[in-house]
């Protein structure tokens, strides 16, 4: 027994049914509520998540806002423009040998950044060959694997073909041996038989016996002719492809323990590089050395000093963070009117819900009562709940009370029996 069985078994209610109970929702006399709300539903969860995501970004707008230095709050960028070039007009005549040391520290920072950008790109121009290289290499190696696999098919070809000329040369010597024999004993005058060594007398050089001994010599040379030359051509084609077999080992064999160390050659740094970041190294020296002689230098300990050069400091960035709270405005601004869009359309669809939320939980407590009264009063069902608007899904037994998980396994028994008795043998 399940909820699904419960749901199937037991008479949907109908729309009527449930307007009976709330005359408001009428306007849903012909709706497929339960479906329109799981068409909507996530809609407007996503509607509800970009709208505190709105909020949310509109509060921090202002609190950063709010929060951002700046020197004088009613000053605007043309104050703070008018008073930083007077101070650093200032600044400029009373301690120039200063400006003019910070300025090529400035300078040289710029550049600095610039050589960096250079190695970067260098480097990536690098590895983009590396990689390319690493793929080659890797198509390379997988090419030699496989035409190994094929050269050493093609050489224990070769060499079971050679064996085979090897085993007919074997026997066609034999063969010569014996012909070779029956000529120069009949030749002799002393052939004789094979089997029981009697001399045969009626064997000459005019018999038939001769001249078909002869004939087979014959043959047997032209075969012999055949066979070398087939031995030659095997020998020669081993030789080749043996040859073609040490070769691409030896190139399998290199590209492998190539690849294994990682490509350690291609990662080395590259003549360009060095030299970018001598010329880097060399400026970045040039700094240090400014900035030691602007320590040592007196003058920046002065009273005068400090507080012009604090207010230069307390001026840029003024200026600068008026930049990023205009920026800001311009995104708060933004927000704002897709924080009043999200909220208009998450009102209208508010109501729709509160609408279906009120329709499906008279829906489903008719279901459950129908459920009830047809298994008696002992027994009450739970098989839904809102959690705001989401619908839980639950499928609950009570028997006199108790919630199924919590009876006694007699009683449990005695509910199992009754309900499959019910639902499934009444079905």
């Amino acid at each position: 027994m399940n909820r699904d069985m419960l749901i199937n078994f037991v008479p949907k209610p109908t729309n009527n049914e449930v307007i009976l109970y709330d005359i408001s929702l009428k306007d849903l006399i012909d709706v497929d509520v339960l479906q329109e709300y799981k068409e909507l539903l996530p809609i407007f969860n996503l509607r509800t998540s970009q709208f505190i995501g709105y909020k949310n970004n509109i509060e921090d707008y202002k609190k950063a806002i709010n929060e951002i230095y700046l020197f004088k709050k009613n000053w605007s960028e043309n104050d703070y423009l008018y008073y930083l070039q007077n101070e650093k007009k200032t600044y400029s005549n009373i301690f120039n040998s200063i400006k003019r040391i910070e300025s090529n520290i400035e300078m040289l920072k710029k550049k600095v950044k610039i050589i960096e950008e250079k190695i970067t790109m260098q480097e990536i121009k690098e590895n983009k060959d590396t990689e390319n290289k690493k793929k080659i290499i890797d198509k390379k190696i997988n090419e030699n694997i496989e035409k190994l696999i094929h050269l050493k098919e093609i050489v224990s070809t070769l060499k079971i073909e050679g064996q085979k000329i090897k085993e007919a040369l074997d026997d066609n010597q034999e063969d010569f041996n014996i012909l070779k024999k029956i000529i120069e004993d009949i030749d002799n005058g002393n052939c004789r038989c094979r089997y029981c060594n009697s001399k045969l007398s009626n064997v000459s050089k005019n018999s038939n016996f001769y001249k078909r001994t002869l004939k087979n010599l014959q043959q047997n040379k032209n075969e012999l002719e055949k066979l070398l030359e087939n031995k030659k051509k095997n020998d020669e084609q081993l030789l080749k492809y043996n040859e073609e077999v040490k070769t691409t080992r030896e190139e399998l064999k290199n590209d492998t323990n190539f690849k294994s160390q990682d490509f350690n050659f291609y990662k080395k740094k590259s003549v360009q590089i060095l030299k970018l970041e001598a010329e880097r190294d060399l400026m970045l020296n040039n700094i240090l050395k400014l900035e030691k002689e602007l320590e040592n230098n007196p003058e920046t300990k002065s009273k005068q000093f400090l507080e012009l050069k604090d207010r230069i400091i307390k001026y840029e960035a003024s200026l600068e963070n008026l930049q990023k709270i205009k920026k800001m405005k311009e995104n708060l601004k933004t927000d704002i009117e897709e924080y009043k869009e999200a909220e208009k359309d998450i009102k209208e669809m508010t109501n729709k819900m509160d609408q279906y939320k009120k329709f499906l939980t008279i829906f489903f407590k008719i279901y459950e009562q129908k459920a009830n009264e047809f298994c008696g009063k002992e027994f009450k069902f739970k098989i839904f709940d809102f959690e705001n608007y989401k619908l839980i899904e639950k499928f609950e037994i009570y028997y006199n009370t108790i919630e199924y998980n919590n009876l006694s396994a007699e009683s449990k028994n005695k509910v199992e029996k009754f309900l499959d008795e019910k639902f499934i043998i009444s079905d």
